[in-house]
């Protein structure tokens, strides 16, 4: 058996206590983990306690972090998994807290997915394949990334098409037709567009601008 001889603040503005057992410092925990299980001066342990403690405040630590990473914009789980096997923590904490998260709600892929889609495509402009490909690397399902694209209506996808393709061709209309086809052509390919998408807007791109020089 062993016994808390002492509870001490690790400083001044700090969260953290110091928790010396029989005489020497322990470890360190969280203010949360203080609470818990009441830790007080004279408190008779035993090491699977102390065991238990430990365990806890790294839970606290990686759940304050996750909380925090998902504070600056939604994640994927993915997302989440890579971050924290990135700062070394315990990979079966790091599990637990996820799982915690998605329970919660505060993690779902399928919800991430979706508003995925609707932000990139309308503030980027993106297209189905490169939306598809970005959802991709950050680990979401095939399943869940079909789901989010079907809602993406294909006429809709081509008129926005033309519509970078038109701003586009603004900025380079004094080049010849061949250079000017392909570096549109070339553009709505980056922004994940279709082959069959680009040549109908290459196509309509054409027709306009001979109608144009009539």
């Amino acid at each position: 058996m062993h016994t808390i001889t002492q509870i001490a603040k690790a400083r001044k503005g700090s969260k953290r206590y110091h928790i010396f057992v029989d005489g020497q410092k322990f470890l360190s925990v969280h203010e949360d983990v203080l609470v818990k299980f009441n830790l007080h001066k004279g408190m008779v342990v035993k090491p699977e306690q102390l065991v238990e403690w430990t365990r806890a405040d790294e839970l606290a630590k990686v759940r304050r972090a996750v909380y925090r990473y998902l504070g600056y914009r939604a994640r994927s789980v993915h997302e989440v998994r890579t971050y924290l096997a990135q700062q070394g923590w315990d990979a079966a904490i790091c599990e637990e807290v996820i799982q915690e998260c998605v329970q919660q709600g505060y993690l779902n892929d399928q919800t991430f997915a979706k508003t995925w889609v609707e932000e990139r495509g309308k503030q980027k402009g993106f297209g189905k394949l490169r939306l598809k490909h970005e959802l991709a690397r950050k680990g979401i399902a095939a399943d869940d990334i079909e789901t989010a694209l079907q809602h993406i209506d294909e006429e809709e996808e081509r008129q926005k098409a033309f519509e970078l393709a038109e701003r586009r061709y603004l900025r380079i209309q004094a080049l010849p037709w061949p250079t000017i086809e392909r570096r549109i052509g070339q553009y709505l390919l980056h922004k994940g567009y279709s082959t069959e998408i680009a040549y109908s807007v290459l196509a309509e791109l054409r027709t306009q601008k001979k109608d144009e020089e009539l």
